[in-house]
């Protein structure tokens, strides 16, 4: 399910219509929406202090517009854009988001999930991976670092290299072998 905020007016008008375009459609190209997890985010960063909204509770899979995951914002993260009007079908519920008195937006305890979504993160047991390297490449890379001349110390990573079980670390960008 995705999911997008907009006014309970230009809903309205899209119920009328047919189809939803949201205001900025003509500047942006695409219509930005939000997966749940996203959505609190959301309305805090553009849509505080804005009363007589809803949330609308799209089906991906009834949308007639393409949709692209696309970077947003500086923090890169994948949001869901949908390029073209909304065909009203596709919304499968209109959920209410009021504005408290302090002009904080009050999310919904429970957005409807997509049935297909549910079932997508159902818990899938891993499946075993196999790697086959070959003994011949495993023999070459042990006689190669047997062959290494490693220093004593690393000017500035505080670790010391010597011949002995190994345990790997990264510090500072420095991976270091201490011996144990």
């Amino acid at each position: 399910m995705l999911y997008h905020i907009t006014s309970a007016t230009a809903w309205e008008q899209a119920q009328r219509a047919g189809q939803y375009t949201p205001a900025g459609f003509a500047q942006e190209g695409f219509m930005h929406c939000s997966h749940a997890h996203q959505l609190a985010g959301v309305a805090y960063r553009s849509y505080r202090g804005q009363a007589g909204l809803v949330i609308l509770c799209i089906e991906p899979e009834q949308a007639t517009a393409p949709i692209k995951h696309e970077a947003s914002g500086s923090s890169g993260e994948l949001y869901p854009h949908l390029y073209g009007p909304l065909n009203t079908s596709a919304v499968r519920a209109v959920v209410p988001l009021p504005l408290q008195p302090n002009g904080m937006l009050q999310m919904p305890p429970a957005l409807p999930r997509s049935p297909t979504r549910a079932r997508q993160e159902a818990f899938v047991p891993p499946t075993p991976l196999t790697v086959h390297i070959d003994e011949a490449v495993l023999t070459d890379l042990r006689d190669r670092l047997a062959r290494v001349r490693w220093p004593d110390e690393i000017p500035g990573a505080n670790c010391c290299w010597k011949e002995a079980s190994i345990q790997a670390s990264i510090s500072a960008g420095v991976v270091c072998v201490r011996s144990s």
